[in-house]
């Protein structure tokens, strides 16, 4: 994804580069999505200045499952697996997504 994707302003001047989702440019999401490719993108924003701000990936995700309304929805981190309370050794791509 390029980079003018996500635009951010900062929390505070506390918090140096860091900071929120203003907006998301969803349609090259969308376009990807249509085009068979899986969006990755990175919790990095720019500010209506040019900033670079980062920001929290959780953030960033919510956004775009708020405004887009995925059918799935996978999160990938460092937990080591799939957890639904406990870890899920085996999944079924047919039977459960």
């Amino acid at each position: 994804m390029n980079s003018n994707l996500i635009t951010a302003e900062k929390f505070s001047d506390d918090l140096n580069l860091v900071g929120d989702v203003v907006d998301i440019d969803l349609e090259k999401i969308i376009e990807c999505q249509d085009n068979g490719v899986v969006p990755i993108v990175p919790p990095i924003g720019f500010t209506k200045d040019g900033v670079m701000l980062n920001i929290n990936a959780d953030n960033v995700a919510n956004f775009i499952v708020e405004n887009i309304n995925p059918l799935k929805y996978i999160v990938l981190n460092e937990m080591g697996g799939i957890y639904d309370e406990y870890l899920i050794k085996k999944i079924s791509i047919v039977d459960d997504f």
